[in-house]
């Protein structure tokens, strides 16, 4: 049994008349929905299992190799070369590190040249668990 919204929106009377035909109509508005909400949201690369210790001074240091006049202030990173002005967030508990746009007008190509960077040094690195080597 489903509860909440599907319920809300799929009333049993249109399940009854129209049966498949309303599940199908419900589960296309949720999947629009969500394909709304995602385009939507704000431009984001998140590296996964790199802990913040060791993710900030990658992540600038990759920035800085695609553009040398990149300002930093705090948590916040603008690169005019790339077009694109971001905020570096951490969890520490997730061992994880995100680039979050800034601003909604950033240079989607500037985040695929960043996307296309990342990560810097996976052909010479080794697999193995970093998680435990960085303590994660």
């Amino acid at each position: 049994m489903l509860v909440g919204p599907i319920e809300l929106l799929l009333p049993q009377r249109a399940l009854n008349l129209f049966a498949a035909a309303a599940w199908l109509a419900a589960l296309s508005c949720y999947g629009l929905a969500v394909c709304l909400i995602t385009l939507f949201a704000r431009r984001r690369l998140v590296v996964y299992n790199l802990p913040p210790s060791v993710g900030r001074a990658l992540v600038l240091g990759v920035i800085d190799q695609l553009d040398p006049q990149m300002r930093v202030a705090g948590s916040t990173a603008d690169s005019p070369a790339l077009g694109i002005e971001m905020r570096i967030d951490e969890a520490r508990w997730l061992c994880n590190v995100s680039l979050v746009s800034q601003r909604g007008d950033d240079d989607a190509a500037g985040w695929h040249r960043l996307k296309r960077r990342w990560p810097p040094n996976c052909a010479t690195s080794s697999p193995g668990p970093t998680s435990a080597a960085h303590g994660c």
